[in-house]
């Protein structure tokens, strides 16, 4: 059901680091609430299914995402 982790439920994780050092002391949630970043994101878990594996996108080839912006950037004439 909603709002449970076990075998068979779909579910979205977010593994953080909390070791570091903007996050010191650990105190509880708030101290991820008020104080996380972005890269502190380690790993990704969308409906079951790794994302992002040690803060390295792997549901997506980037360069090839990164080629494709570049050329309708230079289509539509944003790009020199």
């Amino acid at each position: 059901g909603c709002g449970t982790l076990q075998a068979g439920a779909a579910a979205d994780i977010l593994l953080i680091d909390h070791r570091q050092p903007h996050l010191q002391p650990w105190q509880d949630a708030s101290t991820l609430v008020y104080s996380d970043c972005g890269a502190d994101v380690r790993t990704v878990i969308v409906n079951g299914q790794v994302v992002v594996r040690e803060r390295v996108v792997c549901s997506v080839d980037v360069a090839e995402v990164l080629a494709r912006i570049r050329h309708l950037a230079r289509a539509g004439g944003l790009m020199g």
